[in-house]
């Protein structure tokens, strides 16, 4: 740890040597919201020709192609300067995973680059996420504040949405013939919650771009796929088994919108609560982790405020 602050300290000295004064005070904002900005290296790396007589393993390589890293070696280099090299044994290396974390990297096709500063932090989420179940008819649209919109086009039945986002960006559900008008009257104001700004605001946030896709229902309890709407999270989609989901996703022109499959909770609507009466959206119910962890915490400060009695 202290080679990996010493050399951190010394590589952010060197790039802001390198930056012209508007660069600087843009540094200087992107600090001040939590952004880290420049290039960031490597402590430790490790020795591979010493293990080349045994595997041929370069997670790198795997990661980012032969010709990259290649390109970025001495770049590299000259800011790790690393002065220890690991060497990795067969044993290690056999049943090895490799993980690559990469903490407040800003992505080209990203909605968090749209928003103010009050508006990202009403859209990440600084609390365990609690997954809000809405069921949809055909013709129905689901907004995800005004970030994002899904369009229920074709199938036989209704189907489920779950949506896994920060729970101050408030979903909206109504018919499809109504969603273009409510955007218009709507979005920067409170029902859409995000942005925010009225009217002024929306004029220079980019307008939506739309994709459609085709799922098929796997089953009352397994979600098919999830449509990701950039950083301000995803919905998982759940239909009845064969069910043949037609379906048409909206996001600012710029930000990511995506299909994955297989969904990343495939399980996410056994989460839902009852139904609502009278209403498309169930009540939410927090997983069994959070009650616990809830209830554990609750019980420590009973007894805390008993002792000090």
């Amino acid at each position: 740890m202290f080679r990996r602050s010493e050399r951190l300290q010394s590589a952010s000295k060197q790039t802001e040597s390198d930056l012209s004064p508007q660069e600087l005070k843009r540094l200087e904002q992107f600090s001040k919201q939590g952004y880290l900005v420049g290039r960031i290296g490597r402590t430790f790396r490790t020795n591979v020709e010493s293990n080349r007589g045994l595997i041929e393993f370069d997670p790198d390589s795997l990661a980012y192609g032969e010709d990259v890293i290649d390109k970025e070696e001495e770049r590299d280099r000259t800011l790790s300067n690393p002065s220890t090299e690991v060497d990795l044994t067969l044993n290690e290396l056999k049943d090895a995973h490799w993980l690559y974390d990469t903490p407040g990297i800003m992505k080209e096709h990203d909605v968090l680059n749209l928003l103010t500063e009050q508006e990202v932090k009403l859209v990440v989420p600084t609390q365990a996420i609690v997954p809000r179940t809405f069921v949809l008819k055909p013709g129905m649209s689901l907004f995800l504040g005004a970030l994002g919109r899904i369009d229920y086009l074709q199938g036989e039945k209704s189907c489920w949405f779950s949506v896994i986002a920060s729970n101050r960006v408030p979903i909206h559900i109504t018919s499809l013939d109504k969603a273009d008008s409510i955007y218009q009257k709507h979005a920067g104001q409170i029902l859409l919650g995000v942005p925010m700004g009225g009217e002024e605001r929306m004029k220079e946030f980019p307008p939506f771009i739309s994709q459609e896709f085709e799922l098929k229902g796997q089953g009352y309890h397994k979600a098919s796929a999830d449509i990701k709407m950039s950083s301000a999270g995803w919905v998982a989609v759940t239909g009845v088994e064969g069910n043949s989901l037609l379906l048409r996703a909206h996001a600012p022109e710029g930000a990511g919108l995506s299909l994955r499959s297989p969904p990343l909770l495939p399980n996410i609507v056994n989460l839902k609560g009852e139904r609502i009466k009278k209403s498309v959206a169930y009540k939410t119910r927090k997983p069994q982790a959070l009650v616990d962890t809830s209830l554990s915490y609750k019980g420590a400060k009973r007894l805390k405020v008993k002792k000090e009695k």
